[in-house]
């Protein structure tokens, strides 16, 4: 299914990483709760959309820190994305889940995340590896590399 993470979208970066799958993830609920009765699929699609909102502002501010050349052309293909969510979120709240829409949460988001994290987060991966090794494991939020496990 589309809405599976596969490995191959691995950044090695330890905060983005769970955020992407978590997308993934998200939206698996989304594409499920289209068989669901009532708003089910409207509150899938908004829990999405705000991690996703949280995600690219992390994302983006790493750019940032870390003068990421590609970082304007990145964040236009954020900002495209999130007009995007947020359209299909107004179509479903006024017309309900019509066939155009449930297509486009089963297949056109998924391959969209897909597409943006191949090409254009794995390349950011990449950088941030070979620029600023410490910051493969760095959490923007918090000061210093994650905790180690027990």
């Amino acid at each position: 299914m589309s809405t599976e993470w596969t490995p191959d979208l691995t950044l090695n970066h330890d905060l983005l990483d769970p955020q992407h799958r978590g997308l993934f993830r998200l939206l698996r609920v989304a594409a499920d709760a289209i068989e669901l009765p009532g708003d089910a699929l409207l509150v899938a699609l908004n829990r999405f959309g705000e991690a996703l909102v949280a995600h690219l502002a992390a994302e983006e501010r790493i750019m940032v820190e870390t003068l990421y050349p590609e970082r304007l052309r990145h964040k236009t293909s954020h900002d495209m994305l999130v007009s995007d969510v947020l359209g299909v979120q107004q179509e479903i709240a006024r017309a309900g889940p019509t066939a155009s829409l449930v297509e486009i949460v089963r297949t056109r988001m998924p391959e969209w995340l897909r597409y943006h994290t191949r090409v254009n987060d794995v390349p950011l991966g990449e950088f941030l590896a070979r620029n600023n090794p410490a910051s493969a494991s760095l959490d923007p939020v918090r000061e210093g590399p994650p905790a180690k496990p027990n």
